[in-house]
């Protein structure tokens, strides 16, 4: 597959466990520990590593996992064995904002820094799994505004906390009620005049005539006096 080998493991987590090691993956006991609850709601395991004759010299080809589910979930019970606080960044696509849903985002810190439909931002999608999951090509092929709109709003997670806060998975629910966030970015841009910043040349023009003004009103008043004195 690409630049990796994949496996789809079901079944008991002692036998997720036993081909993992005997196809040479190493897990972690820590982590090993967190299989059962996973096998006890019914979850299956994809098994990923790098092919042998991938290349990992440039870009990574990115990798896709679909799977059914019931509610709109994103697993991260595995996190509880991390030694390091963990952060994460998600954009989940819907027809309407989503938050979080599951008990376990009372101790995270959870921001959504964008709530909006990019292309109405001026944005477009150029990835095709995108375009496919937005329903941008079906609205070029021609079909209805209504279901070019079925899926375009897009809610940034940025996720952040300890290891042991980690013991639900992500769950997202509707938030229709949710104001759309866009955040503004300011760019700065130095203008330069022969390699000097331009700025720097209007303190040092601001400067010249500060003391042009100033030594205009020094003859000035030397100028009065020789009035005074002549007269």
């Amino acid at each position: 597959m690409g630049d990796y080998e994949v496996a789809v493991l079901e079944g008991g987590a002692d036998g997720v466990r036993t081909w993992l090691a005997a196809n040479g993956y190493e897990l972690a006991p820590s982590v090993s520990a967190l299989l059962d609850p996973y096998v006890a709601d019914g979850w299956v395991f994809t098994a990923v590593r790098y092919a042998a004759d991938a290349e990992l010299n440039g870009d990574v080809e990115p990798l896709r996992i679909d799977f059914a589910s019931d509610e709109l979930v994103y697993p991260m019970r595995l996190s509880q064995a991390a030694t390091q606080d963990q952060h994460l960044s998600l954009f989940v696509i819907s027809d309407q904002p989503v938050r979080r849903t599951d008990a376990s985002a009372a101790g995270q810190q959870v921001q959504r820094p964008w709530i909006a439909d990019p292309t109405r931002e001026g944005w477009t999608w150029s990835d095709e799994t995108l375009r496919e999951l937005t329903g941008t090509a079906d609205a070029e092929a021609g079909d209805s505004p209504a279901e070019h709109d079925r899926r375009r709003i897009v809610t940034e997670f940025s996720i952040s906390g300890e290891p042991e806060t980690f013991t639900e998975d992500l769950v997202f629910g509707p938030d229709p009620e949710a104001e759309h966030a866009v955040p503004t970015e300011t760019v700065t841009e130095t203008v330069t005049v022969a390699g000097i910043p331009v700025g720097w040349l209007l303190v040092a023009a601001a400067v010249v005539t500060v003391l042009a003004l100033g030594t205009a009103a020094v003859s000035l008043g030397i100028a009065r006096r020789a009035r005074r004195v002549r007269g």
